[in-house]
């Protein structure tokens, strides 16, 4: 997944609030598809919070810049 995730945001600029917006909700889908698989993607309740947890990730400062490092982080894997 730690892959997937380093291929996905390894354009995107993390100082760049549209381009973190625009990989926000690829990557809780990603994150989604490799704890839960295939069905979570079919769910409706997954959906619901998949939809949720980003409403949260743009309306809330922290957790933003939570979201902001852990892009960071996945771009410069140690």
């Amino acid at each position: 997944m730690r892959r997937d995730l380093h291929e996905l945001v390894s354009t995107v600029d993390p100082e760049d609030a549209v381009s973190l917006a625009e990989v926000r909700l690829p990557m809780l889908r990603r994150i989604l598809l490799a704890e839960w698989g295939d069905a979570a993607l079919g769910d409706y309740a997954s959906l619901v919070m998949l939809r949720s947890v980003d409403r949260l990730v743009a309306v809330d400062p922290k957790m933003r810049d939570l979201f902001r490092r852990a892009v960071v982080a996945l771009k410069h894997p140690t």
